[in-house]
C-alpha cells in the first residue's frame, strides 16, 4: 500500500511538473510572438533607439573593456565552460545528461541561426563598437546565455535537491544573463528587445526540452507500473 501511494506522489508530482512546463512553455512562445510582431513598428524602434542611446552615453575606455570581457561569456568562454560541463557529466557517470546537456545546447543554436535568417532583422547602425556580420533578431549571446545558464542552474538543483545553492545558482545566472544582454547593447551590436526576445525564446526552448524529457519518463514509468500490474 505504502509503494503504490508513493508512486501516487510521483506521478501526480511529474504531472505538475509537466502541466508547468506546458503553460510556461506556451507564455514563452506567445511572448516571443508579441516581440517578433511589435520590431518593425516604429514606436518599438524608436524605443529601441531612446534606450540604446541612454547606454551609449554611459561609454568609457573602462567600461568598454570590462563589456567586451563580460560579452564573451556569451560566447566564446560559454563554449568552453560548456565542454567542461560535458566532460565531468561523463566523468561521474552521467551519460545520459551529458547527451541531453548537449543537445539543448547544440539546438538552442541552431534555432537561433534559423530565427536570424528568417526575420532578418539588420543590426543597429549607430556608433557599434564590434562588428557583426549576422542578422539581429533575436541576440544569439542573450539566447545562448539563458539556455546554458538556466541550464546548470537546473542541473545542480537536479543533482543536488539543495533549494538554497539552487537559488543562488539561479541569482547568479540571471545576473550573468543580464549583463552579456547589456553588453550586447552597449556594444552596439543589438537594439534591447532583441536581447529581450532572446531571453524569451532560450528560456522557452529550454522549458520545452525539460518539459519533453518529463513527458518521456512520465510515459517510461506508467508503462512500467502497468507491466507490474499485469504480471
Amino acid at each position: 500500500m505504502r509503494k503504490i501511494v508513493l508512486h501516487s506522489k510521483f506521478f501526480l508530482l511529474l504531472l505538475l511538473e509537466i502541466f508547468v512546463g506546458i503553460v510556461s512553455s506556451l507564455v514563452m512562445a506567445l511572448a516571443f510572438f508579441k516581440i517578433f510582431h511589435e520590431i518593425f513598428e516604429a514606436d518599438t524602434l524608436n524605443l529601441d533607439k531612446i534606450i540604446s542611446g541612454l547606454i551609449y552615453s554611459w561609454r568609457s575606455p573602462g567600461l568598454t573593456k570590462i563589456m567586451m570581457f563580460v560579452t564573451d561569456f556569451g560566447a566564446e568562454y560559454m563554449i568552453g565552460i560548456s565542454i567542461l560541463v560535458v566532460i565531468l557529466l561523463i566523468w561521474e557517470k552521467h551519460k545520459r545528461e551529458a547527451l541531453a546537456f548537449t543537445i539543448i545546447l547544440v539546438m538552442g543554436v541552431i534555432l537561433n541561426l534559423i530565427l536570424k535568417e528568417v526575420i532578418q532583422r539588420s543590426r543597429p547602425e549607430i556608433m557599434p563598437l564590434v562588428i557583426e556580420t549576422s542578422y539581429s533578431f533575436p541576440s544569439g549571446h542573450a539566447m545562448n546565455s539563458s539556455v546554458f545558464y538556466l541550464a546548470m542552474a537546473f542541473y545542480v538543483y537536479h543533482f543536488t535537491r539543495k533549494k538554497k545553492l539552487s537559488l543562488i545558482i539561479t541569482v547568479m545566472a540571471m545576473t550573468l544573463m543580464l549583463l552579456i544582454g547589456f553588453s550586447r547593447v552597449y556594444l552596439g551590436v543589438h537594439y534591447p528587445s532583441d536581447v529581450v526576445a532572446g531571453y524569451v525564446v532560450g528560456t522557452w526552448w529550454l522549458i520545452t526540452a525539460i518539459l519533453i524529457s518529463k513527458s518521456v519518463s512520465f510515459v517510461k514509468h506508467f508503462r512500467e507500473e502497468k507491466k507490474k500490474l499485469v504480471y
